[in-house]
């Protein structure tokens, strides 16, 4: 069940020409139980997105769509999460930025 606007922008992710398998290999999923965050089809994508309300209302992680907005359109997704572990990261706030692979570039990725 989609639930916002963000949902809906995340769907577009789904598109085929936004399903891009050349961001696999910068994509954060650590600990995401073998989800490589590749969703080709809408009910992939909203079976993603799905997930990740419910994970927002456990209180596990919140994920929220990038959006290009010279274009309107998703490019990428961020997810904030609290860390748990047995390091000298334990109860740190992680920040994972994913986006696709003509946007994964340090002149894209700039905090000016």
């Amino acid at each position: 069940m989609l639930c916002s606007e963000s949902d809906q922008e995340l769907v577009e992710l789904a598109i085929p020409e936004n399903s891009d398998k050349n961001a696999l290999p910068y994509f954060n999923s650590d600990n995401c139980h073998g989800d490589n965050f590749y969703y080709p089809t809408l009910e992939k994508m909203e079976a993603a997105i799905d997930f990740w309300n419910d994970s927002y209302e456990k209180k596990w992680f919140v994920r929220w769509a990038i959006i290009d907005k010279k274009f309107s359109k998703s490019i990428g997704s961020i997810e904030l999460f609290h860390r748990i572990a047995e390091d000298d990261f334990n109860h740190v706030g992680v920040l994972r930025l994913d986006l696709r692979s003509d946007y994964e570039n340090a002149v894209t990725i700039n905090y000016s």
